[in-house]
């Protein structure tokens, strides 16, 4: 009799647990880390310090400087939320040195970015001036 009671409450338990675990996969609060790229618009590769470094192109949608973020949407995917530090953001323009500030909504631009913390956070970006 003991024996079934134990057993019909560890089966509850992990009933509960693998519901909350399925449950947690769709959620937006992992940030955009989970989503796949498609292969033109997407490659990974390991950078100097060991970290995945991930290159994607797309068209920047928004850009917001006070809180070091845009977002770049690439073709036929939903726009990825990519942060950046002013200090360490590489940007070029056309192949010449530029600022975040030179960011601007409509630009094609390829990023570089690792995730840390399931975050995309910008190591170099190189901006085409639209013509």
């Amino acid at each position: 009799m003991r024996y079934s009671r134990s057993l019909r409450a560890l089966v509850i338990v992990v009933v509960i647990a693998s519901a909350a675990v399925g449950c947690s996969g769709s959620g937006g609060s992992q940030g955009n880390a989970g989503k796949q790229k498609p292969q033109s618009e997407q490659s990974v590769r390991t950078g100097k310090n060991g970290l995945k470094m991930t290159t994607v192109t797309g068209t920047i949608i928004r850009v917001d400087i006070d809180t070091r973020r845009f977002v770049l949407k690439p073709k036929n995917e939903q726009g990825l939320l990519i942060r950046f530090n002013p200090k360490s953001l590489k940007p070029t323009l056309d192949g010449k040195a530029a600022a975040p500030e030179d960011m601007k909504k409509g630009q094609r631009a390829e990023v570089d970015y690792i995730v840390k913390d399931d975050k995309e956070i910008a190591r170099s970006v190189k901006l085409k001036s639209s013509k």
